[in-house]
């Protein structure tokens, strides 16, 4: 992979885990299996994920028990 599309790549995969959070389920249907690809083998990706993962991870405890 170009360092140029590898960077495009992980722009993207940024971007929808700043819009849709970490559980690829709400993530686009059309670029989920390419996200989850690279997230998979890539290991600045897998630290975006972990990362937006603690993330949402907080917002729940924060949120507190459901109503």
């Amino acid at each position: 992979m170009t360092s140029e599309k590898k960077l495009a790549d992980l722009t993207d995969f940024e971007q929808v885990l700043d819009t849709f959070g970490a559980n690829p389920a709400r993530w686009p249907e059309a670029r989920r299996e390419r996200l989850t690809a690279l997230a998979a083998s890539d290991n600045r990706a897998k630290q975006l994920l972990r990362e937006a993962q603690a993330f949402d991870a907080m917002l729940s405890r924060a949120a507190g028990p459901p109503t």
